[in-house]
């Protein structure tokens, strides 16, 4: 017995990196969650969100600044004669983490959404995704877009709505398409066009996958509950391919806009004369 306990036993080492590598083939066959595959647990959110954000994205043009870009997302979104300017804190999302991006770009300034270091009207375009949701003080962030935008540039924004908690701790609120137009018209804003993403069924089957990949084995009441979740790697990505394609199939069933997965924005500054 050393001073820090009895020595590990061998074969619960051997067990251990046995565990770790059975995880690693399941979590790299399952591929990264920006670019997700139909069996990925995110693979609806990366389906239905591009289309919509495309279409939003074609109302801006020229300089486009990126507020929390994390690994560029929002470069896809955007046409490409625009000039495309990521900016970041130096603790956001690594561009080239295999299991985020397939691809990604780094942020060429580092800074605070709160505080941007550029001039005033010094962009036509500006995007904020998935970001406000993470501040605790959202107001901050679209003030400072305000700022840097030139009259009549335009700003697109998203958030989630019936997605779970992350980010923990920073994961603060949530907006309905609805909410999300009144932050845009309280920062001074035009809203140009708002929209909800997804449907009840893709909302239900994302958060299913989450629940099962995710949640389930972060605070069990059993400590065997993690390592069940880790063995039956192989039946939870087919089920999730499975319900992913249900989810698809029915998805257009349902024109609620009740439970979408998550909503969107523009809003345009106006022009000095208006």
């Amino acid at each position: 017995m050393t001073a820090d306990g009895p020595p590990e036993r061998p074969s619960a080492g051997l067990a251990a990196r046995a565990a770790a590598g059975w995880n690693g083939f399941w979590s790299r066959l399952e591929g990264p969650e920006l670019d997700a595959p139909p069996w990925h647990s995110h693979y609806l959110t990366s389906r239905l969100i591009p289309p919509v954000m495309r279409r939003l994205g074609g109302h801006l043009q020229g300089r486009v600044l990126d507020i929390g870009a994390g690994t560029g997302y929002a470069r896809r979104f955007l046409d490409p004669s625009t000039t495309y300017v990521p900016t970041d804190l130096p603790s956001g999302r690594d561009a080239e983490d295999p299991s985020i991006a397939a691809r990604g770009e780094r942020p060429r300034v580092l800074c605070s959404g709160y505080d941007l270091p550029f001039r005033e009207g010094s962009f036509e375009g500006a995007t904020v995704l998935m970001v406000l949701e993470h501040a605790e003080r959202p107001d901050r962030i679209l003030a400072e877009a305000f700022r840097v935008l030139a009259p009549g540039g335009r700003l697109m924004v998203s958030v989630p709505f019936a997605f779970p908690v992350h980010g923990f701790p920073h994961d603060f609120r949530r907006w309905t398409a609805a909410g999300l137009g009144v932050e845009l018209e309280r920062a001074g804003f035009r809203v140009v066009e708002t929209a909800s993403i997804g449907g009840f069924v893709a909302t239900l089957v994302l958060n299913w996958g989450f629940s099962v990949r995710f949640h389930a084995a972060a605070r069990p009441r059993h400590r065997a509950v993690p390592h069940l979740v880790s063995a039956i790697a192989p039946l939870r990505l087919l089920g999730q391919l499975v319900a992913n394609g249900v989810a698809l199939a029915l998805g257009p069933l349902d024109r609620s806009e009740a439970l979408p997965l998550a909503v969107a924005a523009v809003g345009e500054k106006p022009a000095a004369a208006d």
